[in-house]
């Protein structure tokens, strides 16, 4: 059922939203070379809906950008998951984040994204709301003093035949398949297709099967993993008043217990003191 409701939205967008003309250059430019692919209409419905201040995104200077675009049914599955029916339904506000969001740093292409480790990638999200880190030094040298954003990790699989089948899923869009882990512990696979845009064709774009949600702050992270896996974390820091500092604390890794964890360490969250638990924490 669940699929049928997705395919319904997907149609209903696609009827209700049309082409509209943006003044800036860059989007224009990566809307064209999208244009023949039907695959993608939805996103270039998005881009015309772009707020005039994520122009900058979008601008690769000299330097170059990867876009990741959702295919048509990745953003029919956003609307049904976000509850609404449009994408005119999406506030400017989210929608300028998501747009970042799927701007990478740096022109890459499917040979990129060969090394055996992954890759850590910026992104053009850079409100301290979803991205309160620093670059850090190897960042810095890697990407330049741009490469601030919000950060994606992206590992290529390995050739098999469920590659293959994820090729055939796309229509006419078909390359190699790079795992994203995106913010929420979000999986998305990326299709390399190696599409080039803009200036001199510096510019790239992938497609992605997911629209790649921004991160949050650490309390809606913790409680949005499934099974009540950190409900015991979430109780101790509540009880010690510590959210408001951990949610806009900067440069900051969570090691984040479990439940389980918890209990095996005689449930301190409901048992010790509060400074004796504040002190555990931090």
């Amino acid at each position: 059922m669940r699929l049928i409701t997705r395919t319904v939205v997907a149609g209903v967008a696609l009827a209700q939203l049309t082409i509209g003309q943006t003044s800036n250059p860059s989007i224009e430019q990566l809307s064209d070379a999208i244009e023949k692919f039907p695959e993608l209409f939805l996103f270039r419905s998005l881009l015309a809906k772009a707020p005039s201040d994520v122009d900058i995104a979008f601008d690769g200077k000299e330097k170059g950008i990867t876009v990741l675009v959702p295919t048509n049914d990745a953003i029919g599955s956003y609307l049904v998951d976000q509850n609404v029916t449009t994408l005119d339904d999406v506030g400017p506000e989210e929608l300028k984040a998501i747009l970042e969001y799927h701007v990478m740093d740096a022109p890459l292409k499917g040979d990129d994204f060969d090394g055996p480790r992954g890759i850590v990638i910026p992104t053009r999200l850079t409100d301290e709301k979803f991205n309160n880190r620093s670059a850090g030094e190897l960042l810095r040298d890697k990407f330049g003093d741009s490469g601030l954003g919000q950060v994606l990790f992206a590992l290529k699989e390995k050739t098999s035949m469920r590659t293959l089948r994820s090729r055939q899923e796309l229509g006419t869009l078909t390359g190699p398949l790079v795992k994203i882990r995106a913010g929420l512990k979000q999986d998305v696979k990326m299709t390399a297709v190696d599409g080039t845009w803009g200036p001199e064709k510096l510019n790239t774009f992938q497609v992605v099967d997911k629209v790649l949600v921004p991160p949050r702050n650490c309390s809606t992270t913790i409680r949005s993993v499934a099974e009540k896996k950190l409900s015991a974390l979430d109780k101790a820091l509540t009880k010690v008043n510590m959210w408001p500092t951990l949610n806009t604390a900067f440069n900051v890794t969570c090691l984040a217990p479990t439940s389980d964890a918890f209990r095996d360490a005689g449930s301190p969250q409901d048992n010790a003191g509060d400074d004796e638990l504040r002190q555990s924490l931090l």
